[in-house]
């Protein structure tokens, strides 16, 4: 097992209890203290936890070596763990935003909603913070030490970062809300706590949403970073370019923690297979060189690829 796979699992290992714990802790103050926030705020842990597991599995098969099933690797698993991620924690923030717009709706017409019981909100409100930050620096940590290669564990670390502040800000309003009394803003105490979702979740979608245009990015195919896809070409053209042959094209799209490094090089005039092998396997050794886990084609052509 390497060491990336072995920071991986004790990063994960440490999110699954850490979220189970503030799962069933968030549940549970939630039903005492009737607060719809909370409850959310206890559900995304919930998510976290089952994601932890998931992302296990996913850790172990991204390091394993390309087959006949999957000639390419299997590092495709890790984006696809990004999106299915992303998917679940949009659809618990809007259907959030939309309980809380109908519980709303029903008040200002002219319904009775139960009042939060602020008893068990502060305690809880301390206690997830202190884990939330606590597990992002683990993720980070870990994160580190694999090179800063796991799309995973950046994933759980800003899944952490994010939840800490939500449940900070979950405790502070419904702490706040007696601040309101006497003020012209009175009349939403009933309701704080359904305004509170809707700002937390307006807060919290950006994070999701950006997980998920960038997994939907690198599955379609989407070129790598510019200033990553410069260094390459021109580190594989310094090697390559030559009397008989020249670099004309160079491509490169990310998949997870892999890059597909397509190289298109003309040779000038007649070569042996030899060469040709000769000049693939030092466009390799350039790839590897700059990127952790390149895959590396070349295409000996006279033609740009686009």
């Amino acid at each position: 097992m390497s060491l990336h796979i072995k920071h991986e699992e004790r990063s994960l290992k440490v999110s699954m209890w850490g979220n189970v714990v503030m799962g069933v802790a968030g549940v549970t103050t939630a039903y005492l203290s009737r607060s719809d926030a909370l409850m959310i705020d206890g559900l995304y842990s919930l998510v976290n936890f089952v994601s932890a597991i998931i992302a296990m599995r996913v850790a172990k098969s991204v390091h394993r070596k390309p087959d006949a099933t999957f000639p390419y690797g299997y590092y495709a698993h890790e984006s696809l763990y990004v999106l299915f991620r992303s998917l679940v924690l949009l659809g618990i923030l809007l259907f959030a935003c939309f309980s809380s717009l109908n519980k709303i709706i029903f008040y200002v017409n002219g319904g009775e909603v139960t009042r939060v019981v602020m008893g068990p909100v502060l305690l809880y409100s301390f206690s997830m913070v202190l884990i939330c930050f606590s597990l992002s620096f683990v993720h980070h940590r870990n994160w580190l030490k694999t090179g800063k290669q796991s799309d995973i564990l950046q994933a759980e670390k800003s899944a952490g970062i994010a939840d800490g502040f939500m449940s900070a800000g979950v405790g502070g309003a419904l702490l706040g809300v007696g601040l309101l009394s006497g003020t012209f803003l009175e009349g939403m105490i009933p309701v704080a706590d359904s305004v509170l979702v809707l700002v937390l979740c307006c807060f919290m979608l950006g994070t999701p949403a950006s997980l998920l245009r960038k997994s939907m990015a690198e599955i379609a195919g989407k070129s790598s970073d510019p200033d990553l896809v410069k260094q390459t070409r021109h580190a594989i053209k310094s090697v390559v370019d030559s009397e008989q042959f020249e670099l004309i094209d160079f491509n490169m799209t990310k998949l997870g923690r892999s890059h597909f490094c397509i190289s298109h090089i003309h040779p000038k005039g007649n070569v042996t297979a030899a060469e040709l092998d000769s000049v693939r396997a030092e466009v390799q050794q350039c790839c590897q060189s700059i990127i952790a886990t390149p895959i590396s084609e070349v295409v000996f052509t006279q033609y740009k690829a686009f």
